[in-house]
C-alpha cells in the first residue's frame, strides 16, 4: 500500500473503504498511476491479527525496495483493467489487491514506525509462506498516522458545511424575506456574509494546499466536486468585491437606474447560483469524506437543510401576515 492512501484514511480511489480495513480493495491503477500516491512510497501491510479487523504498518520499503515494487506492480496489472503504465497481460493481470513476496532485513532499533525494510528480493506472492516468518514483530505493527490526513478532511468539510450550508445561505435569505425591516436586515446580510466569505476561504485554502484533486488520473468524482468547489468559491469571493462598488439608489428617483438594475441582476443572480451549486458540490464533498464522516457530514447536511427549509417556510408565513395587515389598515 503506498503511504498516502494510508496516511489519507481511506483509499483514494474508493473513499468509502477504510484503507487498512480493505486494502485487498486498492486498485494498481491508483498504486502506481498516481504520482501523489507512488511518490509517497510503499509500505508492507501485516494482516489482521483477530480480533483487531485493521490491517497493520509493519514495515516502509527503502529506496531501492520502492522501485522494484513499482516495476513489479506495473507488471502485475494490464493497461485493458485501467492501469495506464502496467505492462503484463490482461490474462495475467490482476485488477487489484496487489501482494508481493518482499525479504529483507531491519533494525531492530530502528525508531521510524514502521520500521525501514532493507530489501533483498521482491517476487509476486504466491500461496507459500514467508521463511523465517517474524509474527512477533508483525503483531507489534501498529496503525499509527493512519488517517493522518483526515484532521485536514473533517476541518475542509466542516468549515464548507458551515459556510455554503448554513451561513451564506441565511445570509441570502435575510436579504430576501427581511427588506422591510429596514436597514437592519442590510446590516444582518452584510455581517452574515462576510463571516460566510471568510469560513469558506479558510476551508478552500485547507483544500488548496492539503488536497491534490487535479493530479493526473485522480478519481473523477473528487475532481468533479473540486471543479465546482472552483466555481462556487470565485462566485462567492467575488460578492463583496461587486458589493463594495454597487452604485447607490437615488431616494428622490421615482425608479431604479439602469445602472443599479443591472448590478442588481449581476449580485443577486451570481449569489443564487452559487448557493444553489454548492448544495450538489457539498453532497458530492460527503460522499469524498469517507468512512464514518461520509455519515457524520450527511447527517449534519440534512438537519441544516430541514432547519433552513423551516425557516424559509417561517419567513414566507410572517411577510404575507404583514402583507395582510398592511391592506387592512389601508382599508
Amino acid at each position: 500500500m503506498d503511504t498516502y492512501c494510508i496516511e489519507r484514511g481511506n483509499l483514494l480511489d474508493n473513499p468509502s473503504v477504510v484503507t487498512l480495513e480493505g486494502p485487498e480493495q486498492h486498485t494498481i491503477h491508483c498504486l502506481v498511476d498516481v504520482p501523489r500516491c507512488y511518490n509517497s512510497g510503499f509500505e508492507i501491510l501485516g494482516d489482521p491479527s483477530p480480533p483487531n479487523t485493521l490491517y497493520c504498518r509493519a514495515f516502509k520499503l527503502d529506496a531501492t525496495g520502492q522501485n522494484a515494487i513499482l516495476t513489479l506492480a506495473r507488471s502485475a496489472g494490464s493497461t485493458s483493467l485501467g492501469c495506464s503504465t502496467c505492462t503484463g497481460t490482461a490474462e495475467a493481470s490482476a485488477r487489484t489487491g496487489f501482494r508481493a513476496t518482499i525479504t529483507g532485513t531491519f533494525d531492530t532499533e530502528d525508531l521510524n514506525d514502521p520500521k525501514i525494510l532493507t530489501t533483498t528480493t521482491i517476487e509476486l506472492a504466491d500461496n507459500n509462506i514467508c521463511p523465517n516468518d517474524d509474527t512477533k514483530m508483525l503483531n507489534e505493527c501498529s496503525t499509527k498516522g493512519a488517517g493522518g490526513t483526515s484532521g485536514f478532511v473533517v476541518a475542509h468539510g466542516a468549515l464548507m458545511l458551515s459556510s455554503w450550508g448554513v451561513v451564506l445561505p441565511c445570509g441570502v435569505l435575510v436579504a430576501k424575506f427581511l427588506r422591510h425591516q429596514d436597514p437592519l436586515w442590510f446590516k444582518i446580510h452584510r455581517f452574515m456574509q462576510i463571516c460566510g466569505v471568510i469560513l469558506a476561504l479558510i476551508g478552500f485554502c485547507i483544500a488548496l494546499t492539503q488536497f491534490s484533486v487535479f493530479s493526473p488520473d485522480y478519481y473523477a468524482p473528487a475532481q468533479i466536486h473540486g471543479i465546482c468547489g472552483i466555481i462556487v468559491m470565485v462566485l462567492g469571493l467575488m460578492q463583496p468585491i461587486n458589493a463594495y462598488f454597487r452604485p447607490h439608489k437615488d431616494k428622490q428617483a421615482a425608479s431604479v437606474s439602469p445602472i443599479r438594475q443591472r448590478w442588481e441582476y449581476l449580485h443577486k443572480g451570481s449569489g443564487w447560483f452559487a448557493i444553489v451549486l454548492a448544495i450538489p458540490t457539498i453532497i458530492l464533498g460527503t460522499t469524498l469524506a469517507g468512512g464514518d464522516r461520509t455519515l457524520m457530514f450527511q447527517i449534519i447536511y440534512g438537519v441544516c437543510i430541514v432547519l433552513i427549509s423551516v425557516l424559509i417556510c417561517y419567513l414566507i408565513q410572517d411577510g404575507r401576515k404583514k402583507k395582510n395587515a398592511e391592506m387592512v389598515v389601508l382599508e
